[in-house]
């Protein structure tokens, strides 16, 4: 990154005040009645009603228009495992995403849990603040087993963006083309490169990949190079590692990170 571009990052999140985002109300509070409503004593109301009937929290507060952004700074961007604190740009950034793209108001959480136990725990506790959970930058495996166990744990969404924004990503490269084509999906040829094979840079990784790839695989057939005979679409996996001296947290936070592509 060139040294003017550097600086014009550091000082867009230094000036004219640290961050990028912050909370602020969406009620008047300019009087003393305002007060009264917002707080002490009128809020009171506002709570017995949820006590006597938890679904009015949807009505009487801005929970479900609420996203959690949740990393443990594992594998942050194209950055590694960097960490949950150096990780708060990047989910401060993904809140502003939501709130500009899709009107919803996010908040970031960074997690210093590496254990998968303790963030699952940590993650269902905040349930009665958020009406939905994102979890961000989560390396593999950890990240499937953290969001299967939390989906099942829990009764608000609970998504993995760099699982499910890559679906949607590859759906899109998919469906855009062969509406073009004219050509219905459903009738489209499909065939995936190395989805049973694990790239030789994370040897480790073929015995978690079994169970996550067993079901496509099923699906597929073989991976055997004549099923991309004929296919008028090709995914396959860009893989990157990098080593566990790269990394700035050693080898328990290294990261190999896994970007599809489809070829038309």
């Amino acid at each position: 990154m060139k040294e003017a571009l550097i600086q014009a990052a550091l000082d867009y999140h230094a000036h004219p005040r640290p961050g990028k985002i912050e909370i602020v109300p969406t009620k008047p509070v300019e009087t003393r009645a305002d007060l009264a409503l917002a707080y002490t004593p009128g809020v009171g109301e506002a709570s017995m009603a949820i006590a006597r009937d938890p679904a009015q929290a949807a009505r009487l507060t801005g929970r479900s228009n609420l996203v959690a952004v949740i990393t443990d700074g594992t594998a942050v961007l194209g950055l590694g495992a960097i960490g949950p604190l150096a990780a708060k740009p990047v989910m401060e950034g993904k809140s502003v995403l939501f709130k500009l793209l899709a009107g919803v108001n996010a908040f970031d959480i960074e997690l210093d849990a590496l254990d998968s136990d303790r963030f699952i725990d940590v993650v269902a506790a905040l349930e009665p603040t958020f009406g939905g959970i994102n979890l961000e930058d989560i390396k593999a495996p950890e990240c499937f087993d953290i969001e299967e166990r939390l989906k099942a744990r829990l009764k608000i969404p609970v998504m993995h963006d760099d699982q499910h924004g890559t679906a949607v990503v590859v759906a899109a490269a998919l469906f855009g083309p062969a509406g073009l084509a004219s050509i219905a999906v459903t009738l489209v040829r499909t065939s995936s490169a190395g989805i049973a094979n694990p790239m030789p840079c994370a040897p480790p990784a073929t015995d978690w990949l079994i169970p996550i790839t067993r079901p496509l695989i099923s699906m597929s057939g073989p991976p055997e190079l004549p099923g991309l005979i004929g296919a008028e679409v090709c995914s396959k996996p860009r893989k990157r590692c990098w080593p566990p001296s790269s990394s700035p947290m050693g080898s328990e936070r290294s990261k190999a990170d896994t970007t599809p592509t489809v070829t038309l």
